[in-house]
């Protein structure tokens, strides 16, 4: 099923591959951001799935990446 997935999915996804270097409340923001970002479906749920790197293709994997960039920093900036 290829249906977009929520924002709790990813941020499940996004609090187990940080390993604790992020607070739940920052998982959700950033899971957020990278749902409302306009990623293609099935790039986000390959992210959600864990999926590895391998196979996203290169374009979608570094757009991603630029996106949850983005979104991190945004999401972890002190007071933000």
């Amino acid at each position: 099923d290829n249906s977009r997935p929520s924002s709790n999915e990813l941020k499940a996804a996004l609090l187990r591959e940080a390993n604790g270097q992020i607070t739940e409340k920052q998982a959700g923001c950033i899971a957020s951001a990278l749902v409302e970002s306009g990623l293609d479906d099935k790039t986000l749920a390959q992210a959600e799935r864990g999926e590895s790197a391998d196979s996203i293709d290169d374009e979608a994997k570094a757009e991603f990446d630029r996106e949850a960039l983005k979104a991190t920093g945004a999401c972890t900036t002190p007071g933000g």
